[in-house]
């Protein structure tokens, strides 16, 4: 399977499976919308979702630590350890909300009103438990990814879509003053029956657990640098979010920024297993090729659509009709919407580098590249809140800056790596990489 059509067929089903999931939280968000709680509802869900998911990074980076293992066979002390990650993300939230000077504190960053507080934290309190099913369910991922029999990620992600949608307008029809907590109570519920499909899947492999031989402590340390990479997919969110609340027109720009990353990430969430599909395929045929050539024509691809797509009557349908953004909000956020033309080729890119840089284990590249995404994306939403453009033209401008600052290091980090393996030696081999290269 050496030609770039063979690893989109290894690909398609993880992105398809991406794509439904993407599509579950607007689901929620026009239920959410619709209810008593209306806009504040629609702001507060937007809000919570922007918190969970950088929170839930650590559970997100477990498929990639599964394929990187898949030469030893599954491990039970792996699936042990991504559990023991969705309990403690699971205990992190409940702490962020119940505390209640760490519920001051996340009222006073993001400039929320007491009631919008008070709403963010009942909807993460719904959501809390779903931590410990993604975490299964990531694990799962990678077991399927592994031994590429990744046609029960799209039944399962059609199971999660269905329950969740189901449970979210039942709610909401028969109880409307649960706002935004309905949303978070339907996708928890969602995250439970998806890990339950892919555990069947998985059964159905008919694998023994093998002793496992990765010492926990390189297994931590490997799962770091795999988090903050996964962190960073994710923070643009919650940074931004937080950049909106201090922007010009932060009203309107909190209303419409939900359904707007909604609307963006249904152009970057199908590539979110990209990277471990590029790692899994290099390390069996070690042909970078193919990659390169899917990495390219999926860049174009989704750029092209994500223009068209804001610039039709198709995204104002989207915003209008099915999230229920009111009409002054959507009139706004579509305005800048094309300032994130190069987000959806820029997210692909990132994508297939990091699958290179698992498959050659020089974690310390994506390390770097995170310390510059981080930075870059935080300084510029910090200095764009003095400008005069309104909050989600700073988002997108931000989210583009700090996606293409990692890309860039990435690619010289990597260059560098290939010239000096070349010459025999590496400039990101550092000792502490070598000597993690010798464990077991």
């Amino acid at each position: 399977m050496r030609t770039w059509t063979g690893l989109a067929r290894i690909w398609l089903p993880t992105a398809l499976g991406s794509s439904m999931l993407v599509l579950e939280i607007p689901v929620a968000a026009a239920a959410v919308a619709r209810s008593a709680a209306g806009a504040q509802g629609l702001a507060a869900f937007g809000v919570a979702i922007a918190i969970l998911v950088v929170a839930n990074s650590p559970a997100l980076a477990i498929t990639p630590l599964v394929v990187a293992d898949a030469e030893r066979g599954p491990s039970l002390r792996t699936l042990r350890y991504a559990a023991a990650v969705g309990i403690v993300t699971a205990a992190v939230l409940v702490l962020l909300v119940s505390v209640p000077e760490f519920r001051a504190a996340l009222g006073g960053g993001l400039a929320l009103s007491g009631d919008l507080t008070a709403a963010v934290r009942d909807c993460l309190l719904a959501l809390a438990p779903a931590s410990i099913a993604v975490a299964v369910r990531r694990y799962l991922h990678g077991r399927l990814i592994a031994a590429r029999r990744t046609g029960g990620i799209s039944a399962a992600t059609v199971t999660r879509l269905v329950i969740s949608a189901v449970i979210v307008w039942a709610l909401v029809l028969s109880a409307p003053w649960l706002g935004a907590t309905a949303g978070g109570f339907a996708l928890c519920a969602g995250a439970v029956a998806e890990a339950t499909v892919l555990a069947v899947s998985v059964r159905r492999l008919r694998q023994p657990f093998v002793p496992g031989v990765t010492r926990l402590s390189r297994m931590v340390r490997r799962h770091a640098a795999l988090a903050a990479t996964r962190a960073l997919n994710m923070a643009p969110q919650l940074v931004t979010t937080i950049g909106v609340t201090h922007s010009l027109r932060p009203g309107p720009s909190l209303v419409v920024w939900p359904g707007l990353y909604g609307l963006l990430a249904l152009f970057t969430g199908p590539v979110s297993d990209l990277e471990s599909v590029v790692a899994g395929h290099v390390q069996r045929t070690g042909d970078r090729r193919a990659a390169v050539h899917l990495t390219a024509v999926l860049a174009f691809a989704f750029a092209a659509v994500y223009l068209a797509v804001v610039l039709s009557t198709i995204g104002t349908a989207y915003l209008r009709q099915f999230v229920g953004t009111p009409a002054e909000e959507t009139a706004l956020g579509l305005r800048w919407a094309p300032l994130a033309l190069a987000v959806p080729a820029l997210w692909v890119l990132r994508s297939a580098q990091r699958g290179l840089v698992i498959a050659s284990g020089r974690m310390a590249s994506l390390v770097r590249g995170v310390v510059a995404h981080a930075a870059v994306l935080a300084g510029v939403t910090a200095l764009l809140t003095f400008g005069p453009l309104t909050g989600v033209a700073n988002a997108y401008l931000a989210i583009t800056a700090g996606l293409a600052a990692e890309s860039a290091v990435i690619a010289v980090l990597h260059r560098r790596y290939a010239a000096g393996a070349e010459r025999g030696d590496s400039p990101l081999r550092t000792d502490s990489a070598r000597k993690d290269e010798a464990l077991p």
